[in-house]
């Protein structure tokens, strides 16, 4: 029996490197191939594959060319369009990627979900970087984790404001950045890793839970969960920051 496709976390640096966004890896597709990954190219929208060397693998390019293959019902014909090629490169380097692609393609082509992602069309190209939370959500998260964001202390000293946290990815995610699910509706997928500034283990509130190395608080939307939430596998989740101290009234 053909063994199923599983769904699974890509670390960023396993998976295919930009412009390609991991939705899931292909199981069951035989030895002596590598990893096949279903993506989708994050700068066009289109749906793709990537295949990538196994740890011990001879997927190893010689030398970097880009092509476009074409199939045309009427006029018939076919066409290899070479858009990127080295300056003395080897026709043969062609021959060697196209003969692995034949193959890894002819091990999933009847594949329900192959075909269902190969003929999606493009979707809406991600911007560029992740959005912090807006004020409001902060303060929901503050009320999450018990803590009052006011206080009535006795009048003194003016203190200046604590600027809540910029969301800063301590590394580079593409996968963090913004994307649309096909209807125009916003959502925030979970960074890979946890931002600058966010609770990590141990996380200091019983509200928060650990995922991909920080401490998050699931809030009762779900998805989409709108242009201040982060969503992973159809929850909406808050980052979690210990709360600035309230200023301390000086004794008289």
């Amino acid at each position: 029996m053909e063994q199923q496709d599983e769904k699974e976390d890509i670390h960023p640096d396993d998976g295919p490197p930009e412009p390609y966004r991991v939705l899931k890896r292909y199981r069951g597709i035989g030895g002596g191939l590598g990893r096949l990954y279903e993506a989708r190219n994050t700068e066009t929208g289109n749906p793709a594959l990537v295949l990538m060397p196994a740890p011990k693998g001879d997927l190893r390019a010689e030398e970097d060319w880009q092509v476009r293959a074409t199939a045309n019902v009427t006029p018939p014909y076919l066409a290899l369009e070479v858009e990127r090629a080295p300056a003395n490169g080897q026709p043969r380097q062609l021959t060697w990627m196209l003969e692995r692609w034949a193959v890894a393609l002819m091990r999933i082509d009847t594949r329900p979900e192959a075909r269902d992602h190969l003929t999606a069309g493009p979707q809406k190209p991600s911007p560029p970087r992740s959005r912090p939370p807006s004020g409001g959500a902060l303060i929901a998260l503050l009320l999450a984790l018990g803590v009052t964001p006011w206080t009535h202390a006795t009048p003194g000293p003016t203190t200046p404001a604590v600027a809540p946290p910029v969301l800063t990815v301590d590394g580079p995610d593409p996968a963090s950045a913004l994307y649309t699910n096909g209807t125009d509706v916003i959502a925030l997928p979970m960074p890979q890793g946890p931002f600058r500034g966010q609770n990590r283990p141990p996380c200091k509130s019983r509200h928060e839970i650990v995922l991909r190395g920080g401490c998050w608080v699931e809030i009762a939307a779900r998805p989409p969960c709108g242009d201040d939430a982060y969503e992973l596998e159809g929850k909406c989740y808050l980052p979690g920051y210990s709360a600035p101290r309230p200023p301390q009234a000086l004794n008289p």
